[in-house]
């Protein structure tokens, strides 16, 4: 049971920071974007 909600939270854990660096990487693509067009 422990086993189980360990892993889980890492999977969640993984998730959240991939999501994170999306995010980040969208904020700077349209920064450039931005800066180009301008």
């Amino acid at each position: 049971m422990t086993t189980v909600m360990v892993l889980m939270l890492a999977m969640l854990m993984k998730m959240v920071m991939t999501m994170v660096a999306v995010m980040m990487t969208m904020t700077m693509v349209t920064e450039t974007i931005h800066t180009f067009v301008d």
